[in-house]
């Protein structure tokens, strides 16, 4: 009888206690060192141990290394030993098991995950993402329905309390970013600029690839503008599914289908901030409905803020400031790359004595650019404006000693500053069309028309694709995404371009149009930061007025506002404790309460070193604190409360009732005592608080309105539909650009920062 070798075996009882121990003592428990040892891939091990089916060469390779006889601790699956076993298929039309395809999958996209994460772009160097990347920590957000608490023993822990503008986005407690990943299933990405968002998906992709994390699954690496590249029709299973084919999957389509029914895909979504605002609502449903009907599966969506976009079922985190190990580490890693590993403790020394740089060090592209600052210059700039200038000059002046460049083209003549007003030009082009992907061909237009208007030279004699692969190889600041498309190695590299652009051309009067869009935010502060003495006060100024002129044509907004300002005057004598613009704080706080619960109040006992720190829309009602912003903000609390939330209401009116007990005011102490006494009747005729909360709410939320408007002046029957929310919205988010420009301005007057100040949420119309 002739002997057949079996097509798949898994481990038997016996065998895995022998495998266990082999592994114990040959490999440490170490699964990874045994997968890399019997060249097999990681989840390959996972499915070995799991007792799963394998192929028999994996079985066997696995098998080898422990020191096992696979004879002795494997057997054939039930259905492969059956007598009435019909004769092995050809290879191509065997079914694959689940475990099967997903081992199938990921060693076809191992090598996309590679080319497209395994490395990144600093500056004019490919830098492997394991050799720089930081363990990143997160912190959880509010959600919309949530509670945000603000308390002053978590803000007093973090060493930036003097700034709200980052306490907005760094309070609370961290999770490292692996721990983050593995407890919830869908974690949406709110993060600023330069926080390193696309790191961080990059690398949790670059670790399932390797089998570190979630060996049982796929990753998928999608940048959202080259989904919205594809055009309206497409849909993000479609691009998936391209993916696959592209990485040479068989049966892709259906590959696609099976592991995204089966929960076995990883999706990271990168940059949801960069989709054109026109295409932005057509990819939220995409993303919507491929979570709604693969739920399943693992999601992780990046964004910057201010853009407030909610997905339900989603945990809102942002990614935390670096603290000072993880700057020192950076730094030491920085260094280490360029062979300069011995300056990393002089950086960290110089940092310590640069309290005013601080802030820029606890970002890693910033960080990154201090680093090249540093070990060109020795020292530091005096300000993040002064960075970038520096830093680009530094990039635009050296030449790229790591790769072979052609030296011959006409780009290769022009000194730093024309290099640079030609990027600039390009980033400016794409940037005011809403472009952060762009096609090759009207790049090398953009370069010819610029050679033309700024030379004089002849078309025929610019080359304009071997200028652009000139630009590309020297600095990595405009890279090759497609073969026919191209954009900035980093969003901010263009908008801090675009803003050079503007300054230099004098067309900082467009601007004005786009104060309240977010995709400009950090455009218009460079601008502010850029405009000499002479101009930057009217600028200001105009945005000011431009940004009022948004609520010009909704009426409840206006009133609103009106009634925000009157109200405020009369009680910002009680707030506590000593701020820079009280009133514009006190207008602050109203404002978000009016509009959103966000949480409890809380006095950082601190003032800002700077002179106004207007907080960011999350953090208003802690900016400051009263006696009666405390009351107030009990009302405030029930107002916001869901159908479900009960105890807000409970937990309201006891802490009102203590609140009060210091004011001695007997009339409101007894109209909260006839609250209690009708609340104790109507409760007798209900199962529970839930259900009588259910029944009565809004009646009580009309009585609580009449109460806080007879007893405080407190306005508070708006009625705001979803679009006013979202005007409003917008407003503050604007607002508080406005407050981060005249802050950062090294040449407004005080005259004009006073003005401006003074005039926030307060309409001039």
């Amino acid at each position: 009888m002739q002997f057949r070798l079996p097509t798949r075996l898994r481990l038997t009882d016996s065998g895995f206690a022998l495998a266990k121990r082999s592994l114990d003592i040959s490999y440490q428990s170490n699964r990874s060192r045994l997968a890399d040892t019997a060249e097999v891939d990681r989840s390959t091990v996972f499915r070995f141990f799991d007792q799963r089916n394998l192929s028999f060469d994996s079985f066997e390779r696995i098998c080898e290394r422990l020191g096992l006889d696979w004879e002795e601790v494997g057997e054939e699956p039930e259905s492969d030993r059956s007598p009435s076993r019909r004769p092995d298929p050809e290879p191509a039309a065997i079914a694959l098991t689940l475990d099967d395809l997903i081992a199938q999958v990921r060693a076809c996209v191992r090598e996309r995950i590679v080319n497209d994460c395994a490395s990144i772009q600093v500056f004019s160097r490919n830098i492997k993402t394991d050799s720089i990347y930081v363990p990143t920590n997160l912190i959880q957000l509010p959600q919309a329905d949530a509670d945000h608490i603000a308390d002053e023993g978590s803000l007093s822990r973090n060493p930036d309390i003097g700034n709200f503008n980052r306490l907005g986005h760094a309070s609370g407690q961290r999770i490292s970013g692996e721990q983050a990943v593995q407890r919830f299933n869908r974690l949406f990405l709110h993060s600023k600029p330069g926080s390193g968002k696309t790191t961080y998906l990059q690398w949790l992709a670059t670790r399932c690839n390797q089998g570190q994390i979630f060996p049982e699954y796929v990753p998928v690496f999608i940048a959202f503008k080259d989904f919205a590249e594809l055009g309206p029709r497409s849909t993000l299973t479609f691009y998936i599914e391209q993916y696959f084919t592209t990485c040479q999957v068989p049966n892709p389509i259906e590959a696609v289908r099976s592991l995204l029914s089966n929960g076995r895909i990883l999706l990271l979504l990168d940059g949801l901030d960069e989709v054109p605002e026109a295409e932005r609502v057509r990819v939220l449903i995409q993303v919507r409905a491929l979570v709604s009907q693969y739920h399943k599966c693992r999601f992780v969506v990046s964004c910057r803020p201010p853009l407030r976009i909610r997905l339900p079922g989603f945990e809102l985190v942002t990614i935390a400031a670096f603290d000072p190990n993880q700057i020192r580490e950076f730094a030491r890693r920085w260094f280490t790359l360029t062979e300069q590993s011995d300056r990393s403790t002089q950086f960290m020394e110089r940092l310590r004595r640069h309290v005013a740089i601080g802030e820029l060090a606890t970002t890693p592209l910033l960080l990154t650019m201090l680093c090249r600052v540093f070990n060109a210059d020795g020292d530091f700039p005096n300000s993040r404006l002064e960075l970038y200038k520096r830093g680009f000059d530094l990039l635009l002046r050296e030449w790229d000693v790591y790769r072979i460049v052609e030296r011959d083209t006409p780009y290769q003549q022009l000194n730093a500053k024309v290099k640079e007003t030609l990027l600039s030009v390009i980033a400016a082009n794409f940037f005011k069309r809403g472009q952060t992907l762009f096609p090759r061909r009207e790049v090398e237009a953009v370069i010819e028309d610029f050679f033309q208007k700024e030379f004089n030279t002849n078309p025929i004699e610019i080359d304009a694709a071997a200028i652009l692969r000139s630009i590309e190889l020297q600095h990595g600041l405009l890279v090759s995404r497609a073969s026919n498309y191209y954009s900035f190695s980093h969003l901010t590299f263009q908008e801090y371009l675009t803003a050079v652009c503007l300054d230099s051309q004098r067309e900082f009067p467009l601007i004005y149009d786009h104060v309240a869009d977010e995709r400009w935010r950090f455009v218009i502060e460079v601008v502010a930061e850029l405009l000499p003495e002479t101009i930057v006060d009217d600028f200001l100024m105009n945005l000011k007025v431009k940004l009022d002129q948004t609520l010009s044509r909704n009426t409840k907004s206006q009133q609103f506002m009106r009634w925000l300002d009157q109200h405020t005057q009369v009680f910002v004598d009680d707030i506590y404790p000593e701020q820079s613009y009280p009133i514009t704080l006190l207008r602050a706080w109203y404002f978000v309460s009016s509009l959103e619960q966000v949480g409890y109040i809380s006095s950082f006992g601190r003032r800002s070193p700077r002179p106004l720190d207007f907080p960011d829309f999350d953090m208003a009602t802690s900016a400051i604190s009263g006696h009666l912003l405390e009351i107030h903000a009990q009302f405030y609390r029930v107002l916001h409360a869901k159908e479900s939330q009960h105890d807000v209401f409970f937990n309201a009116i006891r802490r009102a009732e203590e609140s009060l007990r210091s004011l001695e005011n007997i009339r409101l102490k007894t109209a909260l005592d006839e609250w209690q006494f009708q609340i104790e009747q109507q409760l007798s005729n209900y199962r529970d608080r839930a259900a009588w909360w259910s029944a009565t709410h809004h009646i009580w939320k009309q009585r609580v309105r009449q109460f806080m408007n007879h007893h405080y002046q407190l306005r508070c029957d708006w009625s705001f539909t979803e679009d006013d929310r979202a005007l409003l919205q917008q407003y503050y988010n604007a607002t508080k650009l406005l407050a981060e420009c005249i802050n950062r301005s090294p040449r407004l007057s005080p005259h004009s920062f006073h003005r401006i100040a003074s005039s926030l949420l307060r309409l001039d119309l």
